[in-house]
C-alpha cells in the first residue's frame, strides 16, 4: 500500500534505538558562471528512546559552504538538557534557539514525500527486510533545495527502501539536477547535480550516547 512521509525520519522516534548517516553532495557551478562550486553536508545521527537521548554531528565542506576548512558541529540531547560543541567549545543550550541543532538531520536536509507506492521489489538492507517504493517529483517535498527565479529542480533517479516491520525508511538514494537553485542553505544559487544518500543502521541497538567530552 502507498505511504506518506512528512519527513524521511518518520517513524524512527518510535524505535528503541538506531543510527543513521545522511550525505548531501553538490557538484556544479555558481549559476550564470563557469566558476566551479562544490558542497558536502553530512549528518550522523543517533537515538536512544529509553533515555530520550539524541546525538547529531554535522559536517559541512566545499567552496559553497565554507572558506576551505570543513566545519563540524556536535549537538547532544540527554533528557531535556542540550549540549552544543562548536569550534572546540561546549555550551549548554537548553531552551535556546541553538538547541534546534540537535533536531537537524534528514528531515531538514532532504525533506519528505507526500506519496510513494510499492514497486513489488523486496530485499535486505542494513540487516532489515525492506520493500522498494517509487515516487514522482510532484510528491517530493524538499527541505533545503529551492529554485530561484527561473530556476528548476529535476528528479533524475531515486531508490527508497521501507521496512514494514519498523514502519520506517531504511535507505534513500536520490539524484537531482538543479538549475539556478539554492542548496543546503547556500546564499548564492548554483547549477549542477545533487546526490543524496540516507542509510539507517543498528536498529534496536543502544548507540551509547553520552554528554560530549569537555562539557
Amino acid at each position: 500500500e502507498q505511504i506518506a512521509l512528512p519527513t524521511f525520519e518518520e517513524g524512527l522516534d518510535l524505535l528503541s534505538g538506531w543510527q543513521y548517516t545522511v550525505i548531501a553532495e553538490f557538484e556544479g557551478t555558481f549559476a550564470g558562471t563557469s566558476r566551479p562550486a562544490t558542497a558536502t553536508t553530512t549528518a550522523r545521527v543517533a537515538f536512544h528512546q529509553l533515555t530520550s537521548a539524541r546525538r547529531v554531528v554535522l559536517t559541512a565542506e566545499g567552496s559553497l559552504l565554507t572558506e576551505g576548512t570543513p566545519v563540524s558541529t556536535e549537538a547532544v540531547r540527554m533528557g531535556r538538557d542540550v549540549y552544543l560543541v562548536s569550534g572546540g567549545q561546549c555550551s549548554v543550550v537548553t531552551d535556546t534557539d541553538a538547541a534546534a541543532v540537535v533536531d537537524a538531520g534528514v528531515g531538514l536536509l532532504v525533506g519528505g514525500v507526500s506519496r510513494a507506492v510499492p514497486e513489488g521489489i523486496v530485499g535486505v538492507i542494513n540487516g532489515e527486510s525492506v520493500y522498494r517504493y517509487a515516487f514522482t517529483q510532484d510528491a517530493l517535498q524538499l527541505a533545503s533545495i529551492a529554485p530561484r527565479d527561473g530556476g528548476s529542480v529535476r528528479l533524475v533517479s531515486s531508490e527508497l527502501w521501507f521496512s514494514a516491520e519498523r514502519a520506517a525508511v531504511i535507505r534513500l538514494y536520490m539524484t537531482l539536477q538543479v538549475e539556478n537553485a539554492a542548496v543546503f542553505g547556500s546564499q548564492l544559487p548554483v547549477t549542477g547535480q545533487v546526490i543524496l544518500r540516507f542509510d539507517v543502521t543498528d536498529v534496536g541497538i543502544d548507540p551509547n550516547i553520552s554528554v560530549p567530552f569537555g562539557c
